[in-house]
């Protein structure tokens, strides 16, 4: 008998009961995707988007937490937006990491796991997810305030700033806890509906409408705020100034790819949930194309440094700064064309400013 062909020893212990939790084959999702793959160990059906989704976790991953460092290393890096921005970066490496559970249960067999145990082991996947929105909008309404008020914006920057920037920070944190808690309450009430431990599965049925809504307020208010931002850059004498637009640019790129990919994604499963519960078109097959829009979003989700980079001088000379000296300490020839910076532990003869970078 194949190896392919024939349950694995995890697959027979998830179905004897994981946890003291059972799988219930009859719940939640559609039974022919369940009898379809349950007992078919490794199969490229589960394991090629898994891995898709891995390996591009893997560079997101490495991407954001690169900007991440980059901003604490970096004291020109320490304005409003630069502190929003790692946050999101932080929320999207939480996110990315969730994939590997996904991954895991597919190469070794596995397939299917309960839906409360799946839920648990990416629950820092959910809180970065729920969490990650309202960091979106806080970094816009953060711009739309400093383009609309400059000068009041600067002077609790000066005076108010980790009280200012801790509003925004619980806000988020509270939007964050709220959903792990929903989806969690979901799952405990439900524990026993089989799932391959992918995200979409897990926010899916009642969970996956509140998870559209949610996402449809905190996309639509984001995006207003920087439709507002543009309305007064181009209206107001000014505003325009590199001191107040500096980033605009680059959170612009990011929102627009990070809004549009969670747009699409939820709008693609909303539509594929509509044919499954009428049933028009063929649960297994619409299963996996709906992981495609999915893929689209992570690699969205990690292009954040990538767009910094291109679009914002002061990350790029930061990235080169720190570039040049990490591949110094593996022995290879950096540029000797990057501009001097403000690292986080500096000398007595750099100079630097009591305001740094608001931006």
């Amino acid at each position: 008998m194949s190896f392919s062909s024939s349950p694995s020893f995890f697959n027979q212990s998830i179905k004897n009961g994981l946890f003291g939790i059972k799988i219930n084959p009859n719940l939640g999702t559609p039974v022919s995707l369940y009898q379809s793959f349950s007992n078919s160990g490794p199969i490229w059906q589960i394991i090629l988007p898994s891995t898709l989704l891995f390996i591009i976790s893997i560079i997101s991953i490495i991407l954001n937490l690169f900007v991440i460092i980059i901003t604490i290393l970096t004291l020109t890096l320490r304005g409003t937006a630069n502190y929003l921005m790692a946050l999101i970066c932080f929320c999207e490496v939480l996110h990315a990491s969730g994939h590997l559970i996904f991954f895991i249960i597919s190469i070794t067999g596995i397939n299917f796991i309960p839906l409360l145990i799946a839920n648990l082991l990416i629950i820092h996947m959910i809180f970065g997810l729920y969490t990650c929105m309202p960091l979106m909008l806080s970094a816009g309404f953060d711009r739309l305030f400093a383009v609309s008020f400059p000068q009041l914006h600067k002077s609790i920057c000066i005076e108010y700033k980790y009280i200012y920037l801790s509003i925004y920070t619980i806000f988020c944190i509270f939007c964050g806890f709220y959903g792990v808690y929903y989806v969690t309450e979901y799952s405990f009430n439900n524990p026993n509906i089989p799932t391959t431990g992918c995200i979409s599965e897990i926010i899916s049925g009642q969970v996956g409408t509140q998870f559209f809504i949610y996402a449809a307020i905190f996309n639509s208010l984001t995006a207003l705020c920087y439709i507002l931002i543009w309305i007064i850059i181009r209206c107001k004498q000014g505003v325009s100034e590199e001191t107040n637009t500096r980033l605009l640019r680059s959170l612009v790129c990011i929102m627009v790819i990070s809004i549009g990919g969670y747009i699409i994604n939820l709008s693609v499963y909303q539509f594929f949930f509509y044919l499954i519960d009428h049933k028009i078109f063929n649960y297994i097959y619409l299963w996996q194309i709906g992981f495609i829009p999915g893929i689209l979003l992570n690699i969205g989700a990690g292009s954040n440094a990538v767009i910094l980079y291109f679009t914002s001088s002061e990350y790029r000379k930061a990235f080169k700064y720190h570039l040049n000296k990490l591949a110094k300490v593996f022995g290879i020839k950096g540029t000797n064309t990057v501009t001097v910076i403000s690292p986080m532990f500096g000398t007595s003869s750099q100079k630097i400013s009591k305001i740094g970078n608001n931006y």
